[in-house]
């Protein structure tokens, strides 16, 4: 369960140029960083059952295409910013992608920590199962794998 966010689509392409390649990092839940919570369960799989729901078990609780739609224009002045300071000589280009990567996992994070505010309660069953009734989170192992990569 990951989404690409490509800088091309957005910017100046002066960075494209010095860059030497599109921009694109991808975020999210990476098969080879995605992790397992103590059952077993890989964080990637509970991701993609609460971003889209399971039939009639899991409401679709969307954290993660949510999170892009709802903050695309702070992503893109994020961006336009990064672009000022890359030409400013504050910002190492080669430093761009992780940049933007960590930008938006603090955004999908800071949207599952409020998942108490917007999103589907958790079941009773769920609740005495877990010991909270906060959506989206148990352990953390979920929020805390969070990870990204170049997408080239």
């Amino acid at each position: 369960m990951t989404v690409s966010v490509k800088v091309l689509d957005y910017t100046n392409r002066k960075v494209q140029k010095a860059y030497d390649t599109p921009l694109d990092v991808v975020v999210g839940y990476l098969q080879e960083s995605a992790g397992t919570d103590e059952n077993g369960v890989s964080n990637l799989q509970k991701a993609w059952q609460n971003e889209f729901g399971v039939k009639n078990k899991i409401p679709e609780r969307s954290f993660i295409r949510s999170t892009i739609a709802e903050n695309i224009d702070q992503i893109r002045d994020y961006i336009a910013n990064l672009e000022e300071r890359i030409f400013s000589g504050f910002v190492d280009i080669n430093k761009v992608d992780e940049m933007l990567a960590v930008f938006v996992i603090g955004l999908i994070k800071e949207k599952i920590k409020r998942s108490k505010e917007w999103a589907v309660a958790n079941s009773p069953t769920t609740i005495a199962e877990k010991k909270s009734d906060q959506p989206l989170v148990d352990t953390g192992d979920m929020r805390n794998n969070l990870d990204w990569k170049r997408n080239s």
